[in-house]
């Protein structure tokens, strides 16, 4: 599958609620297997490093990572698109465009 990574408008918070809202993504430290998966790096992965080298290395608390699996590419764009518009009415940071691009196709939303 496809690793893509984005941020979300908003911080830790935004993050957190978007990927809450996915329902045919699961939340997990590895992402290479046959299921679509999803992670917030800086509260996962890389949580035990020091905020000095998040920052350097642009690793933001709204940054998402997904990795792509098996399941029907319309199931997966129609989950995000479902969790853009859930974040978009919850978050008082979403006065710009979100956009994602999902396996070629984006998805952009504006509040």
């Amino acid at each position: 599958g496809t690793v893509i990574s984005f941020k979300v408008l908003g911080g830790t918070e935004e993050a957190k609620q978007f990927v809450k809202e996915l329902k045919f993504f699961t939340c997990g430290l590895s992402i290479g297997g046959v299921e679509s998966l999803i992670q917030i790096p800086r509260l996962m992965t890389h949580k035990s490093l020091p905020p000095a080298k998040l920052d350097a290395d642009d690793i933001t608390e709204n940054l998402i990572r997904m990795s792509l699996g098996i399941e029907d590419i319309e199931d997966l764009l129609e989950d995000v698109d479902q969790a853009l518009s859930c974040l978009l009415y919850t978050s008082d940071a979403a006065d710009d465009l979100l956009c994602v691009d999902l396996g070629g196709r984006r998805i952009i939303k504006k509040k």
